[in-house]
């Protein structure tokens, strides 16, 4: 009996066993490629997973960047509608008005025009300050129609006036409250440093600066006839391109009747200095006699301009001193393709 289960379990061993073997490793096999197959399935399903998902942001981060330009340009709009003339509007806000890219206001181009064509030699151009009524006049008709056009005939005195009120009536200077302690502590005295102060003008306002001093570096090479040198321009000028900032609890801007009139009165104040300070051993009088009862004797001590008021007038009249090399030439060669 112990020999047949002998026999037994040695033939169990010999056929019974390697069939159990063989069909444990196969499903051993089978197991370990389900396992590779699902953890490759795992890594694919979380790679579509991540390209979905980038996907998903970006088209989120497209339709955010869509909503705000819709709500930016809703933005502009309404700006725009809160500003119903040309005067007192901030340049971004009639830049955006005209589109295509014009970063100089209309009216300044118009005006610019105007002079270049028919005012270059007028004597006292800026400095005289026209008809009040003209004026009036001018400023109401551009309010009504922006397009509208200087009519033929009109003083350059008027149109000069009209340049210096649109100035004078910005929300904030075209020079900028940012860049004022800049341009206070330049002095004037280095066009490098001012063409560095220039270039971090925002793009409307030295686009419109670089084509005012554009006009007036023309006009000061016409003095001989119209008795305004760059300096005498720089005093008619720096009280309507740069003012300090308000204090709080004063007016925001230079708008008003009011306001230019101090405008008007500071850059009569300072040409009076000026002129009292040339009287010994030159000819200002010979060359202006009408002027003759326009300053006193003596420079004068109420409302006497300060530091930082000269600081800007040197700035201004650097701006247009030096013009050509701190800014590009563009509003030139505009004028040079236009045969003015």
């Amino acid at each position: 009996m112990k020999s047949n289960w002998q026999s037994m379990r040695e033939s169990w061993v010999s056929k019974v066993k390697p069939t159990v073997q063989a069909k444990l490793s196969a499903a051993a096999e089978v197991a370990q490629e389900s396992g590779s197959r699902l953890r490759k399935g795992m890594i694919e399903t979380k790679e579509t997973l991540s390209v979905k998902t980038s996907q998903a942001a970006r088209k989120a981060a497209e339709s955010s960047k869509q909503a705000l330009e819709k709500l930016e340009m809703l933005d502009w709009r309404n700006r725009g509608m809160m500003y119903k003339g040309v005067f007192g509007v901030p340049l971004e806000v009639t830049t955006q008005r005209q589109g295509g890219g014009r970063l100089v206001p209309r009216i300044i181009i118009k005006c610019v025009d105007f002079l270049i064509v028919s005012g270059l030699t007028y004597e006292y151009l800026f400095k005289d300050e026209g008809s009040p009524r003209d004026l009036q006049a001018l400023v109401d008709a551009f309010n009504q129609d922006r397009e509208a056009s200087i009519p033929p005939g009109t003083s350059p005195a008027t149109v000069g006036a009209l340049i210096k009120h649109y100035f004078s009536v910005l929300p904030e200077p075209v020079l900028t409250w940012a860049l004022y302690d800049d341009i206070v502590d330049a002095h004037g005295s280095s066009f490098r440093r001012l063409r560095e102060i220039m270039g971090a003008l925002p793009p409307a306002n030295r686009a419109t600066l670089e084509c005012i001093t554009a006009l007036l570096l023309r006009v000061s090479k016409k003095s001989s006839l119209n008795k305004m040198d760059a300096h005498r321009l720089a005093i008619e000028f720096a009280p309507v391109l740069l003012w300090p900032k308000p204090t709080a609890g004063a007016s925001i801007s230079r708008r008003g009747a009011t306001q230019a009139a101090e405008n008007n009165g500071m850059a009569a104040s300072l040409t009076a200095i000026f002129r009292a300070v040339q009287l010994n051993g030159d000819d200002t009088r010979k060359d202006h006699p009408e002027d003759g009862d326009d300053y006193p004797a003596q420079i004068p001590l109420e409302d006497e301009p300060s530091s930082a008021e000269f600081s800007v007038i040197a700035a201004v009249q650097t701006l247009i001193e030096r013009h050509d090399v701190i800014f590009a030439d563009a509003a030139e060669e505009i004028w040079r393709s236009m045969g003015v």
